[in-house]
C-alpha cells in the first residue's frame, strides 16, 4: 500500500511503542519515499484490557501508577534513526483531528489502530475521513470477531459512505479508498458496490 500510494503524509492513530510506524518508516526510507508520519496517541493505554489484566498492564510500563510507554516509543524511534520523519502528537484522536483540521493538514493515508470499541472506531473514521486527500485511503487491522466494534464500525462507515472495503481477512486488515477508483492490489480483495 505504501509503495503504491507513495504518500507525503501518513497519520497513525494509536502508536503504542511504535512497531507499525517504524515498519512503515523503514519501507519509506528503503524505497526513497519522502514520507512523514504523525503519530497520535495519549500513550496511556487505549482499552480496559491493558489496565485489567496483570500481564497486559505490564506493557503500560507504569511508574508511580502512570504509564511511561511514550518514553519507550521515543527510544524506539531514535534506535531506528527515524526521528527525521516521525512526529508524535500526544493527544486523543478527537483532539488531534480538530487540531489538524484547524491547521489545514491533509493526509494521504490514515492508519486507524487506537481504540477498538465501536464508538471510538466510528468517531476516528468520521473525523479522519475529512482529513484525507481526495485520492487518500484509510486503513487498519483487527478486522476480526475478537474486535466486533472494529468490524461493525468499518462495515457501517463503508455503507454510509457508499464505498466498499478491501479486505485481507487472513491478515485481519481493511482498507478504504476515498476515490474508489483505484485498482485491486495484492493482498486485498476489492469488493464492488
Amino acid at each position: 500500500m505504501l509503495l503504491e500510494l507513495q504518500p507525503t503524509l501518513v497519520i497513525e492513530l494509536g502508536t503504542f511503542k511504535g512497531a507499525s510506524v517504524l515498519h512503515m518508516a523503514g519501507l519509506a526510507r528503503q524505497h526513497g519515499l519522502e514520507t512523514s508520519f504523525v503519530c497520535i496517541d495519549t500513550w496511556l493505554g487505549s482499552n480496559a484490557e491493558l489496565w485489567l489484566k496483570p500481564e497486559q498492564r505490564e506493557t503500560l510500563m507504569l511508574r508511580g501508577g502512570y504509564p511511561t510507554m511514550y518514553r519507550q516509543f521515543i527510544v524506539n524511534v531514535l534506535a531506528h534513526d527515524a526521528g527525521d520523519r516521525i512526529y508524535p502528537l500526544p493527544l486523543t484522536s478527537t483532539g488531534a483531528a480538530r487540531l489538524l483540521a484547524h491547521l489545514g493538514i491533509v493526509a494521504d493515508a490514515v492508519y486507524v489502530d487506537a481504540g477498538h470499541e465501536e464508538e471510538e472506531v466510528r468517531s476516528d473514521l468520521e473525523l479522519y475521513w475529512k482529513l484525507l486527500s481526495p485520492d487518500g485511503l484509510i486503513f487498519g487491522d483487527d478486522y476480526h470477531s475478537r474486535w466486533p466494534g472494529v468490524v461493525r464500525s468499518v462495515d457501517r462507515f463503508c455503507k454510509e459512505q457508499r464505498v466498499k472495503p478491501e479486505l485481507d481477512l487472513r491478515g485481519r486488515k481493511w482498507l478504504v479508498r476515498k476515490s474508489g477508483r483505484a485498482e485491486v492490489k495484492r493482498g486485498f480483495r476489492r469488493t464492488r458496490a
